[in-house]
């Protein structure tokens, strides 16, 4: 009996816990690294490296992706639960520098895996959308800006 008690109340606390946070995506791409997963950039659910791990419900999912500044072409990203350093313009925005642009946007919605976005860059629609994501906008109008002006 006791045996029963202490297994239903290792169950409760094992799945209170998973529904009491959230779940987010936890993978990373570099470019030029011997063993690449760069479906963590176009689709985390496919990424055989890829976990997902659970987020405390004060914590964001997040998703910071580096681009060649020069070229549509990511360098590197990250996804995964947790507080990032904010970049110059702040959170859920993109900053570019003499090198790159690098992005970064937090969610917190309430359903589970929401830092799937794919951040392939484009200057176009693609997959039948006609929208570009917000992180890609920006950073294109970054890149247009600063060659304009130079």
């Amino acid at each position: 009996m006791e045996y029963k008690l202490a297994f239903g109340l290792f169950l409760f606390l094992s799945i209170s816990s998973v529904v009491n946070g959230r779940l987010c995506y936890s993978c990373s791409y570099i470019e030029n690294e011997i063993k690449k997963d760069y479906e963590c950039v176009t689709s985390p659910a496919n990424v055989t490296t890829a976990k997902t791990v659970s987020c405390p419900d004060d914590g964001y999912c997040f998703t910071q992706t580096q681009y060649h500044r020069d070229a549509l072409k990511v360098r590197s990203i990250t996804r995964g639960c947790g507080r990032q350093v904010d970049l110059p313009c702040g959170r859920n925005c993109c900053s570019t520098d003499s090198a790159w642009s690098t992005c970064l946007s937090e969610c917190k919605a309430n359903n589970a895996l929401c830092n799937n976005q794919d951040k392939t860059p484009t200057v176009g629609p693609r997959g039948g959308s006609t929208s570009l994501s917000l992180c890609t906008w920006s950073m294109t109008l970054l890149i247009v800006s600063s060659l304009a002006f130079k």
